[in-house]
């Protein structure tokens, strides 16, 4: 195929909702579901590049682009602000008919190699309403440019991811660049745009004859957050947001009610795997392994045999038999 797709993967696909999106996925990919798009560009005196940070957005080694989108729940997503402004507004890929309340779409077209073209996917109804065919492939975008009801940040999904936002964007950890060589004969990109929101869409995917796209990184994974953050977090570098019941670790998130196993103690009358008959024989004596529990007294004559005392008869009604000295 061209080198042109990331190892012929399948898409993992299955919609989330009404107002699917897609965000530029990590380098160490989506952990959930996820869409592939590869666009053959010019192949004479091809400029395709990228500038990091654009998490798995790649040229390959036929410099063409391959992007990687993570399909999420766009109602998780706000304006960052009340009016528009490059420092706040961004967008995501457009996954499903409508676009996230409190945001706009608009449509850049890209003019693919004319001559033995290769553009592929993870499929048209897949990437839906998105589009591409042997000569072009049209991207969709929901454009969020403030509105009455914000958030303080991009939204926490667990995972790094990108988002599509002008250079100044004052809400990403990092920034980076994807240009874009189209088809240099007889060139017919296309812009879909409303006018009233012209400039802010241009500001992060331009129009033109080739095509640059601004990118931020966005959902940086933080210990402490409540998110077990996929590949960047486990129980051992964060065990506050990737605690396991039966790991050992008794975690923030973690009590005797919901995890015995690691937050218990020795007289809780539970045998954890950290406890032991020597250790903790209360909990974990067992009638035969030669310690006398407190639980064992009247139970387990083995482990408990009564003192030596004529008068007493066992309860079996035997006289026991005192050992004589040394025995």
């Amino acid at each position: 195929m061209d080198g042109n797709s990331p190892g012929d993967i399948e898409s993992s696909s299955a919609a989330l909702g009404a107002n699917d999106v897609g965000v530029i996925a990590p380098a160490s990919g989506c952990p959930g579901s996820y869409i592939w798009i590869h666009m053959d560009n010019e192949d004479s005196h091809q400029m395709t590049n990228v500038v990091p940070w654009v998490g798995a957005t790649l040229v390959n080694a036929s410099a063409n682009l391959v992007f990687t989108f993570c399909r999420v729940d766009g109602n998780q997503f706000k304006s960052l602000a009340t009016y528009s402004n490059t420092a706040s507004n961004y967008a995501v890929l457009k996954l499903a008919a409508t676009c996230p309340a409190g945001s706009v779409d608009f449509a850049r077209v890209f003019d693919n190699e004319d001559t033995r073209n290769q553009n592929s996917s993870s499929g048209n109804s897949v990437i839906w309403p998105n589009y591409q065919d042997t000569y072009a492939t049209t991207l969709r975008f929901c454009l969020f440019r403030g509105g009455s009801e914000t958030a303080a940040n991009l939204p926490a999904l667990g995972f790094e991811y990108g988002v599509f936002a002008a250079p100044n964007f004052g809400f990403g950890s990092a920034r980076g660049t994807i240009f874009s060589d189209d088809e240099d004969t007889r060139t017919k990109n296309e812009y879909h745009v409303d006018p009233a929101w012209a400039w802010e869409a241009k500001s992060m995917v331009s129009e033109g004859d080739n095509t640059t796209m601004y990118v931020a990184r966005g959902g940086a994974v933080i210990c402490g957050d409540g998110v077990c953050g996929g590949n960047a977090e486990s129980e051992l570098s964060c065990p506050a947001d990737c605690s396991v019941c039966g790991n050992g670790t008794c975690g923030p998130r973690e009590n005797t009610t919901t995890c015995i196993e690691d937050c218990g103690r020795c007289g809780d009358g539970y045998c954890s795997s950290r406890e032991s008959s020597s250790s903790c024989p209360g909990d974990c004596g067992r009638c035969g392994d030669g310690i006398c529990g407190p639980k064992e007294t009247r139970t387990c004559l083995i482990d408990c045999p009564p003192p030596c005392d004529l008068n007493v008869s066992m309860p079996d009604g035997r006289i026991p038999t005192c050992p004589r000295p040394g025995e």
